[in-house]
């Protein structure tokens, strides 16, 4: 007989979770941006631009993170303990740069 893993997240490549962590994490912080909490910036291309680059740097960062500093983990804890730590990293570096 055999088992099935029920766990969306263990079915799923490491790459398209850290991927779409990183498309998240980066919408989360231009909704935030600059106080306006809308979503009034997909109207500017620039804006569009900056999104690709944002989510480029986030995604490296995971990557880094997930294949260097956390090789003993298991996969899912891997990937949720990554995102977790470059959430925190990136989160502290936008709020200390727009509040300085």
């Amino acid at each position: 007989m055999t088992q099935v893993n029920s766990n969306p997240l263990a079915q799923m490549d490491a790459t398209k979770l850290l991927v779409l962590s990183s498309v998240f994490i980066t919408l989360f912080i231009a909704f935030i941006d600059e106080g306006n909490y809308n979503f009034n910036w997909v109207y500017d291309l620039g804006s569009w631009v900056a999104l690709l680059i944002y989510t480029s740097v986030i995604f490296f960062i995971q990557f880094l993170v997930f294949k260097i500093f956390l090789k003993k983990y298991q996969m899912i804890g891997k990937i949720i303990s990554g995102v977790l730590i470059v959430t925190i990293i990136v989160l502290m570096i936008t709020f200390g740069v727009s509040y300085n």
